[in-house]
């Protein structure tokens, strides 16, 4: 559930701009058996290009760097799948960057002006998996909430996903339910028996 969206109000867009290139170039990836690693590898040095290519074809697109990341390059890490996190600013929702899953350290930035607006650029996408919402006006939280498409809600929170409860994802994220009651549906087959009863002749 990787928060690869991030919508901001547009009186917060230049400091939350700031703040979030700050915390996302402190990262340090490396390997899982160095301590001072705070993000491991891709898969394979094929998703690291594939991903960069990604990258670049946004940027040619009209993405704004706030920061570009890419390849590490550095002797320790560049023998491995290592790829430093990037951060876009999108004016195009309709940008494969938003559309598509990139699987990959990168987080695109979009600015909205109203509530309205939000909901429609958080829920123009095919997927559904997960989404979370940052407010302090406690009725916006269930507002929102009822709108948007997917299938995991965290207020004020990332992925506060709780067992007990049912969760799954919408549109094509995928289908099924995981947690509670109702992925018991799963496991079982329902069988229909009817009979007519024929009245006893005397």
């Amino acid at each position: 559930m990787t928060g690869s969206r991030v919508l901001v109000h547009q009186s917060i867009a230049d400091r939350a701009k700031t703040e979030l290139t700050s915390r996302i170039k402190a990262v340090r990836p490396g390997p899982a058996a160095d301590v001072t690693s705070e993000m491991g590898p891709l898969i394979d040095k094929q998703s690291v290009l594939r991903v960069n290519k990604e990258v670049e074809e946004a940027i040619a697109s009209g993405a704004k760097v706030l920061l570009r990341g890419g390849p590490a390059s550095e002797p320790a890490l560049k023998d491995g799948a290592f790829y430093y996190p990037t951060l876009l600013e999108v004016h195009n929702p309709s940008l494969s960057i938003v559309q598509n899953e990139v699987f990959g350290p990168v987080q695109t930035l979009q600015t909205f002006e109203t509530e309205e607006e939000a909901i429609l650029l958080a829920n123009d996408t095919m997927y559904g998996l997960s989404a979370c919402i940052w407010t302090k006006d406690a009725a916006r939280q269930i507002r929102v909430s009822r709108q948007l498409d997917a299938g995991l809600i965290s207020i004020n929170s990332w992925a506060n996903l709780a067992m007990e409860f049912e969760e799954g994802r919408f549109k094509a994220s995928g289908l099924g339910r995981l947690g509670g009651v109702a992925p018991l549906e799963d496991f079982l087959e329902y069988k229909q028996i009817t009979q007519d009863y024929i009245p006893t002749q005397h």
